[in-house]
């Protein structure tokens, strides 16, 4: 596949352009994150989706910039993300081609981001404490993990994508996956 010929490897054989402006976007805003950590202005702070901030503040643009933050207390949160981007994200977008991998990522991304900001609400919109909606998320796990949405068992049904990609999570993507997760819930550094 891909002249690859009978040769193990890692990962994907060809990385889409697409793939990797992501991961270069994602790698500079981890840098601004880094660089800009308490120092009056903080990126991280102005870009996490929290429902507080979203619904009760009106700023509308977190479920949009939450995705290209990652903790900065735990490099692994950022690693394991663009690992399954580059490895999982990688045959989709060779079968779909950069404008519509770029739309499905941003799509997912900021849905997953109104998720965030939304399911937590409601229960306290019926009363219940105001704890869970001054929570923060951030990442990119939203958008990386629509991966998995976008071959599995109804999608392939209706033929989208056209071509057949495995989707069955290995061992190593739900591990991958796990710890992406587990990054993403470490403290930062103070």
């Amino acid at each position: 596949m891909y002249g690859r010929g009978s040769q193990l490897g890692f990962g994907p054989p060809v990385t889409p352009d697409i793939i990797k402006t992501l991961l270069i976007a994602n790698g500079l805003v981890f840098i601004a994150q880094i660089a800009t950590a308490g120092r009056g202005i903080d990126v991280t702070d102005l870009g996490v989706v929290a429902p507080i901030n979203v619904w009760l503040e009106l700023q509308i643009w977190r479920p949009f910039t939450y995705m290209w933050l990652h903790s900065i207390g735990s490099p692994l949160h950022i690693i394991f993300n663009m690992l399954m981007l580059w490895m999982f994200g990688s045959p989709l977008a060779l079968v779909w081609g950069d404008q519509r991998f770029l739309r499905y990522y941003l799509v997912c991304g900021v849905g997953a981001g109104v998720l965030i900001a939304t399911m937590p609400f409601v229960p306290y919109l019926v009363g219940f404490s105001d704890y869970i909606i001054n929570m923060p998320t951030l990442g990119a796990s939203g958008a990386v993990m629509a991966r998995s949405a976008a071959t599995s068992w109804p999608m392939r049904c209706a033929n989208w994508p056209k071509v057949r990609l495995n989707s069955r999570p290995s061992a190593s993507m739900k591990t991958i996956a796990g710890c992406s997760g587990l990054a993403s819930r470490l403290p930062a550094k103070q």
